[in-house]
């Protein structure tokens, strides 16, 4: 099924997962190896940089930090603890 490429055992069906200097490899009969090595590692980067981008958008789209009932509940606990001193 996956030729000279490793498979990853899953248990729904198995992955065929190609690594990188395979894909640097292949390139590497087109270009230069050095060429297609390179071009193989700024590829990586830009998927993963991708990847990070969305992973912080969705961080900031996630749940605020601190939960607003308990922000409200501190701030009315200290406001009530100002008027007792008073």
């Amino acid at each position: 099924m996956c030729d000279g490429i490793e498979v990853l055992t899953s248990p729904i069906l198995p992955v065929c997962r190609v690594q990188q200097r395979d894909s640097a490899l292949g390139l590497a009969t087109v270009v230069a190896a050095w060429l297609a090595a390179l071009i193989v590692a700024v590829a990586v980067l830009l998927l993963g940089g991708a990847l990070a981008a969305v992973g912080a958008a969705r961080a900031k789209k996630a749940l605020p930090p601190v939960p607003q009932d308990t922000a409200a509940s501190v701030t009315e606990d200290i406001s009530t603890i100002k008027k007792g001193i008073r």
